[in-house]
């Protein structure tokens, strides 16, 4: 199997590497009492409960605790702007992908964005919104379009679908972070954001 890492907050995976293909976000991490049993989610039995999208299939996560790095989402978010990646770094991260891209940013902003990882619960969601690698592009696709209401809009126009879906993809996990920090679910009590590796 080799060994995976992952950078969460609450149950959403961010951003996630096997073996050596993965990024070290142990700068993030820089106090012994940053080592805390986090939890690692598996796959289990299907569910049954009322697929989001036709021949979607659900599985339960069985959650085990096993050591690795947490602290609370704001003191990350002072040592990410102490490290030069601010939210305003972010907007300009965000508009270079939609250049990248050949999106319309007028159309899907960052402020679009912001608002939908505002508003995400990272402590309920399910933890099988992958398909064999939870990325945050296939996370966007699958959990945020539709929530923002851009399925409809972008589904006409697969092209620009798809340029949205790939420039989230390649959002770095530090921005997702600085976005998510304006979530009010993502307080002290959810251990985010953490860092774990299954061997």
């Amino acid at each position: 199997m080799g060994s995976m890492i992952y950078l969460a907050v609450g149950r959403l995976e961010i951003e996630w590497g096997k073996n050596r293909g993965f990024n070290d976000h142990s700068a993030l991490f820089q106090a012994e009492s940053d080592v805390a049993n986090v939890p690692y989610y598996y796959v289990g039995d299907e569910e049954e409960d009322d697929a989001v999208f036709e021949d979607d299939i659900r599985y339960k996560p069985i959650v085990e605790f096993k050591e690795g790095l947490s602290k609370p989402l704001s003191q990350v978010i002072e040592r990410l702007n102490l490290l030069g990646h601010t939210y305003a770094q972010g907007e300009r991260e965000f508009a270079y992908l939609a250049g990248l891209n050949v999106f319309d940013s007028t159309r899907f902003t960052f402020e679009h964005l912001r608002d939908a990882l505002g508003n995400v619960d990272v402590n309920t969601i399910s933890a099988d919104y992958g398909e064999g690698g939870e990325d945050f592009g296939k996370f966007f696709r699958r959990e945020l379009s539709p929530r923002l209401g851009l399925d409809a809009h972008l589904k006409a126009d697969p092209v620009e679908h798809r340029a949205v879906s790939e420039a989230m993809e390649n959002l770095s996990a530090y921005t997702v972070m600085h976005l998510l920090a304006r979530n009010s679910r993502c307080g002290a009590s959810t251990g985010c954001p953490r860092t774990g590796r299954v061997c």
